[in-house]
């Protein structure tokens, strides 16, 4: 049976987490077929272990893909573009990378439901609670309804990727007009797609509790080399001025627009 969702997920060196990540894509209670294409970037610390325990124990669902030489070093995010969602099978796409986890396994149910019955919708998306790893304690939530479209999500992208849900034709008319591949500057992948998707497509926020996101110290966006983070944080900015960029070049060859300037 074809999967109506592909969930992808991109692990390194997350042995010590994606235990329940995986656990938690097993556990969703659906009456349609779903796929994981897990992509393990040549990690060294047993998880490349763990993705072949779970592709043979779940073959009919998990669709593992294996690196003998780690790709990030060299592609950065962009790898995704090259080799993960070119395998996509469904109708829909979630998002889940290693180390976050769903721990509600009506997630994917209600939001396919939702994209089922309203057409003009693009994404579904939900809370997720912040985990941080060090303290072992929850601190709030993120998730935020994007009433405001373009102009408040370039403020503030209040879209956490764990808990997104997209129609995949949507996001291939997004791959084929910005090409995101072309970018492995681009410190964050999921950031830039919504904010396409939002221009050419409403967003559903179900305001309810579908997954965690962790927080490691170490980690690109949550490291203590403040340089680091630094880095991340201007690369955001990169992608913030690509966009605005892009409306002002749309907005000059607007005759609409044009005309609006000129009264």
């Amino acid at each position: 049976m074809e999967p109506l969702v592909s969930i992808c997920c991109i692990t390194y060196n997350q042995a010590e987490y994606l235990r329940r990540a995986l656990d938690g894509f097993l556990a969703q209670q659906c009456d349609f077929a779903f796929e994981v294409i897990l992509h393990d970037d040549a990690s060294t610390d047993g998880t490349t272990d763990m993705v072949r325990e779970y592709a043979a124990r779940y073959p009919e669902i998990v669709r593992a893909v294996y690196q003998s030489e780690n790709q990030y070093r060299t592609l950065g995010l962009a790898l995704q573009y090259h080799y993960v969602f070119p395998l996509v099978r469904g109708k829909y796409i979630a998002i889940c990378e290693g180390d976050d986890y769903w721990n509600d396994p009506s997630k994917l149910q209600q939001q396919v439901d939702f994209l089922e019955e309203h057409p003009d919708y693009g994404m579904v998306f939900t809370k997720a609670a912040v985990y941080c790893q060090a303290s072992g304690q929850y601190r709030g939530y993120l998730g935020k309804a994007v009433t405001g479209g373009f102009e408040q999500l370039i403020r503030e992208n209040t879209v956490s990727n764990q808990t997104a849900c997209f129609r995949r034709d949507l996001f291939e008319r997004y791959i084929a007009q910005i090409d995101p591949g072309s970018h492995p500057e681009w410190v964050t992948h999921d950031y830039p797609a919504w904010l396409w998707m939002i221009d050419h497509a409403k967003f559903h926020f179900i305001d309810r509790e579908t997954a965690v996101y962790r927080v490691i110290v170490g980690s690109v966006s949550n490291g203590a080399d403040k340089r680091r983070t630094f880095r991340f944080f201007c690369g955001v900015r990169d992608i913030v001025y690509f966009y605005l960029d892009r409306r002002q070049a749309h907005n000059r060859l607007n005759p609409r627009f044009v005309a609006r300037t000129r009264a």
